[in-house]
């Protein structure tokens, strides 16, 4: 969410290819890894299940609550692409207009809801009819979005606002807007939902959120263009992606501090934890699959030599959705 959006450029965030490796900073601790070598596909490893074609720009990709679908809106085509994974195949296109930024999947799969950019708005589409039902009038480019933990609000980053606008899902209108750091794109909830954790890419930060007060209540210092965030399932870690500095930042929800620094050799675009909490999924060149007990590189997933950029789990853990930045999606397996 990712460096993906009006706010940033897609070329000012990008690198070069460069073999993935790790190295692991801690308070007292320095060690580097050697580079993981590219996945060599073994019996009981993981594997590319499928490339789908979304044609145009992919920026962000979503599963529902169920498992059963994956949404991936485009900033290209103007299409809300929907991916099966029953069958890894492309099941519909939804029309929903250009400069798409981020999509959220409402608790009840019912509805999507996908930024844009240029309109300055939010597209909330009926997933059932496959349509645009409505639009819903927010700050300057809004970039991410989340739903709540018991789904009653929308959470939408504006990154010309510098702030965070709240909506509300039963009456699909704008209840408050929470300043936050210069030019926010992606956030997360904790799994309580009594917090909001916000990148700024500008201000080299995250923003902590409290939900009910609907103010911000602290800030963590992280690196140069903090643009997403992750969130382990028991709520006690955050990562923080620093696509200037290579790095993820793994962050002590507790004491709010940094405990660990994961530094790539090429940047890290986007962060995901799986269902158990014991990995940690980077898009970096290719998928990097980090054990979150050790903070070690185990190994990266070669995904035809291209740089992942958005990325999301599968709610059983069985497979990790990545868009390559053009043109296609990928599915993978995580065992």
């Amino acid at each position: 969410m990712r460096p993906r959006h009006a706010s940033a450029g897609r070329s000012g965030t990008r690198r070069l290819a460069r073999s993935a490796g790790v190295a692991v900073v801690g308070a007292a601790l320095a060690l580097t890894l050697a580079p993981a070598p590219a996945q060599a596909i073994l019996p009981g490893e993981p594997a590319i299940l499928s490339r789908v074609r979304t044609p145009g720009y992919p920026t962000d990709v979503e599963i529902g609550p169920k498992g059963r679908f994956a949404y991936i809106s485009n900033d290209d085509s103007g299409k809300l692409d929907i991916i099966d994974l029953n069958t890894n195949a492309l099941a519909a296109s939804i029309k929903v207009g250009p400069d798409q930024g981020g999509v959220a999947i409402g608790r009840d799969g019912l509805k999507a809801y996908v930024s844009m950019n240029a309109a300055n708005q939010v597209a909330v589409v009926s997933v059932a009819g496959r349509r645009v039902v409505k639009r819903i009038d927010v700050g300057r480019r809004p970039v991410d979005l989340a739903v709540s933990p018991k789904g009653k609000e929308l959470y939408v980053t504006s990154a010309g606002d510098d702030s965070v606008f709240v909506i509300d899902l039963a009456t699909e209108k704008v209840v408050a807007e929470i300043l936050v750091g210069l030019s926010p794109m992606d956030l997360v909830f904790s799994p309580d939902g009594k917090r909001a954790y916000v990148a700024n890419t500008e201000s080299n930060s995250v923003s902590v959120v409290n939900t009910k007060t609907r103010k911000e209540v602290g800030k963590v210092k992280t690196g140069a263009f903090t643009d997403n965030v992750a969130i382990s399932p028991d709520g006690k870690r955050l990562y923080a992606t620093s696509d200037d500095d290579d790095a993820v930042f793994v962050i002590d929800t507790t004491t709010l501090k940094v405990v660990t620094t994961l530094t790539f050799r090429d940047g890290p675009e986007d962060v995901a934890v799986s269902p158990d909490g014991k990995s940690l999924y980077v898009g970096t060149n290719g998928v990097g699959v980090v054990d979150t007990a050790t903070n070690k590189l185990l190994y990266t997933i070669s995904v035809q030599d291209r740089s992942m950029y958005y990325l999301a789990v599968t709610p059983d853990g069985t497979r990790v959705l990545a868009t390559a930045g053009e043109d296609f999606t990928y599915v993978v397996s995580t065992s």
